[in-house]
Order: structure tokens, then C-alpha cells, then sequence
């Protein structure tokens, strides 16, 4: 955990982190060798956040999702709440608002690979299941 950030006058940036977890178990030697070593590290948040459309008058998501008997997950068609008679007359614009939610990582690294999320060759041109694996393998 980022416990704090110390900016000092020449430039330089001073952090201190709070292990707990036993993350360190047996490497505290081998880190305080690198004291006055320059090193490089990679920081990564284990939150997600994202946004949520939601129809204003219903507070529910623009967007639903079902799995079906496999467990993949794929977007919901919206039913229509009201038959419609077409006049030709623009459709109504719904009234949305956003929503700001957060997930571990940790459940986002677990579902990608795992086979049930949704497929989007067509959007997205990268292999997440196989760079998840390859992260997680090091």
C-alpha cells in the first residue's frame, strides 16, 4: 500500500510503501542491497474502476449481460418497454447517467482467461486471455 509521497525541492520523489501480506518473505535482505542502487519498478493498481451508464429514470444499466448454460457471458438485446407505432418520428432519447464502480483486479485477471468473457475479436485486436496468462507467468 502507498503510505506516502514526499516531493522534494531537487526534483526527486520519495515513496514509501507498506508491505503486510509477506510479500517481502525472504527478500529484505536482497532489498537492502539495493539501498542507494538505482532500480526499476512497476506500480500497479489493484482496483479497477469503470463507469456504469445508467437509465435515469429506472437506475438500471443501459447495457446487460447474461451467461448462459456454459458460463459464457454476452450482451443483452434491450427489450422494448412499450410498443411503439412507427411514425417516423425520432427515437427518444433516453436519459442517462454514469455511475462509478470499482472490482479487484485480482477477479478481472481470473475472469479473462477463463474462458467466459465475452469475444471481442472484432473491437479489440489483442489476446487478453494470452497476456493475462503470460503476466501471471511472469
Amino acid at each position: 500500500m502507498i503510505k506516502k509521497i514526499n516531493l522534494k525541492p531537487d526534483g526527486k520523489q520519495e515513496i514509501v510503501l507498506e508491505v503486510t501480506d509477506g510479500g517481502l518473505k525472504g527478500k529484505i535482505e536482497t532489498l537492502m542491497n539495493m539501498i542507494d542502487c538505482k532500480v526499476n519498478c512497476s506500480i500497479e493498481s489493484q482496483v479497477v474502476n469503470y463507469n456504469v451508464t445508467l437509465n435515469a429514470a429506472t437506475s438500471k444499466p443501459i447495457t446487460t449481460y447474461k451467461a448462459d448454460d456454459k458460463g459464457i457471458v454476452s450482451e443483452v438485446e434491450p427489450e422494448a418497454e412499450q410498443l411503439e407505432a412507427d411514425l417516423g418520428l425520432p427515437k427518444e432519447k433516453i436519459k442517462t447517467e454514469g455511475e462509478k464502480r470499482e472490482l479487484e483486479l485480482a477477479v478481472v485477471d481470473e475472469f479473462i482467461p477463463s474462458g467466459l468473457a465475452p469475444q471481442l475479436e472484432n473491437e479489440f485486436a489483442y489476446d487478453m486471455p494470452q497476456i493475462i496468462k503470460r503476466k501471471a507467468e511472469g
